[in-house]
């Protein structure tokens, strides 16, 4: 996939969420942050809801974290779970639990389980925005976590943004690149997103 159909993708994806979000929630809850494109449109707020995974692989993917280091899916290999967010700066319900998933982070650093963050937000040249990174930043750093925030790149695009149509999206991946467990829609308070984690770690654990 060439980089101009990634554009034009993104651009067609935040249009159908702009569309789903005037049908289903209302004008308010798809908005525009100044200076930012089209394809960084506010998404819908996913009202709580979850199903069954459908059994799927990742994939390969190369992209880059907060600082900017590169990030492959070799990164599931970390742990027995990890628990995979897809949000965008400008969703508040996603800006609102971050800091939950930023101090669950920490507190399952050490039980094999961690948390992954997806930030859909582009620039106008297809870039990570730059305005999202500084505000995700912040966050982590006000709660010194170590959670690991990325980038979509054209894989993750074609792979993951395909999943969903409004955020925050939340699923959970075994060390092997496997979707597993059941997809998640709609913000959590901390103490739900922790039975959540304990739940599908519980289940990955009876299969082994």
């Amino acid at each position: 996939m060439n980089r101009d159909f990634s554009k034009k993708f993104m651009l067609k994806k935040a249009s159908m969420f702009c569309l789903v979000g005037i049908m289903t929630f209302g004008l308010a809850a798809c908005g525009k942050k100044e200076n930012k494109t089209d394809s960084a449109n506010k998404p819908p707020v996913a009202e709580q809801a979850q199903k069954e995974s459908s059994s799927a692989n990742i994939g390969e993917f190369e992209t880059t974290d907060l600082e900017k280091n590169k990030v492959t899916q070799e990164v599931f290999r970390e742990n027995d779970l990890t628990m995979v967010n897809m949000f965008s700066s400008t969703c508040n319900p996603c800006m609102e639990e971050l800091p939950y998933l930023a101090e669950l982070a920490k507190e399952y650093k050490d039980k094999k389980v961690g948390i992954l963050g997806v930030d859909i937000d582009m620039d106008s040249k297809g870039k990570p925005d730059e305005e999202s990174r500084e505000i995700i930043s912040k966050i982590l750093k006000d709660k010194k976590s170590e959670m690991k925030v990325i980038f979509l790149d054209e894989n993750l695009i074609n792979t993951l943004l395909k999943k969903t149509d409004a955020l925050p999206y939340t699923f959970f991946v075994n060390k092997n690149g496997d979707i597993v467990g059941e997809e998640y829609l709609g913000s959590r308070s901390k103490e739900e997103w922790a039975n959540v984690i304990d739940k599908e770690f519980d289940k990955i654990s009876k299969n082994k």
